[in-house]
């Protein structure tokens, strides 16, 4: 809760306290504390617990900190008053989501020589026709592996900033991406998907230089490696598989 309403909040308590009606005070931003260390609180921030349970993990570093009130004899959950810029930082800046499509038994196709430039241009343009029908998300390929980006929002009640997190969007483009590789390569593929904050205050999905040769997808590092992590996974999932098959 923003400190602003942190008299406001504390009169309404003592309203309660001496037998007068409760007031509800200000504005809350749903969390839960997962970790206290010396600079910071780890916290996961629910942005929408209404028609979905969305969680995102975020840093209150000890600075943005206030006052932490708990009342024990009421109904009240425990509120965390944090200061004003940082709660607005929270709401307003930009978020993403990503996406790793990859093909599965490349080598294997290729060492049969079924990966030839026809194919893998034709899928370039059907993958270039998917991307024309969701100008929200950013594409970024080599010939057997797609990055996807989308940037979602949370808002705040008195920003013209609007709610727009629909990490579906992602989801529902891989049938028609995997239709796309099985199609034109004979290839099926799998996905991984994560999100989290975007420490660019960039609006824009990307970042393609005047001269064209340098296209940042305005991230950290971080989602990849996440990426990376659950697709090492996934791969050693497949190859246990594929090597269980083969023994059968």
């Amino acid at each position: 809760m923003d400190d602003r309403w942190l008299s406001a909040y504390e009169a309404a308590l003592v309203d309660m306290f001496e037998g007068r009606d409760y007031r509800d005070v200000g504005y809350i931003t749903h969390a839960a504390v997962r970790r206290i260390d010396s600079s910071s609180l780890e916290i996961s921030w629910y942005p929408n617990c209404h028609d979905r349970f969305h969680e995102v993990l975020v840093l209150l570093p000890r600075e943005a900190f206030v006052t932490c009130v708990n009342c024990r004899t009421s109904s009240e959950k425990t509120r965390i008053f944090v200061k004003s810029p940082w709660l607005s930082r929270l709401h307003l800046r930009p978020y993403s989501a990503f996406a790793l499509v990859d093909a599965i038994e490349v080598k294997a196709a290729l060492a049969n020589g079924l990966l030839r430039s026809n194919s893998l241009m034709q899928l370039r343009s059907r993958i270039d026709a998917i991307a024309a029908t969701s100008p929200g998300i950013a594409f970024v390929s080599f010939a057997d592996t797609l990055l996807l980006k989308s940037n979602w929002f949370v808002g705040q009640y008195d920003s013209n900033i609007a709610y727009s997190y629909e990490p579906e969007s992602l989801v529902q483009l891989i049938p028609k991406i995997a239709d796309a590789f099985q199609s034109e390569l004979n290839l099926k593929v799998y996905a991984v998907v994560t999100q989290g904050v975007n420490e660019y205050h960039d609006k824009s999905l990307l970042h393609i230089s005047d001269t064209r040769n340098h296209v940042s997808l305005n991230s950290l590092g971080l989602p990849f490696a996440q990426l990376q992590a659950i697709e090492r996974a996934a791969r050693e999932a497949i190859r246990t598989r594929l090597c269980l098959k083969t023994r059968s």
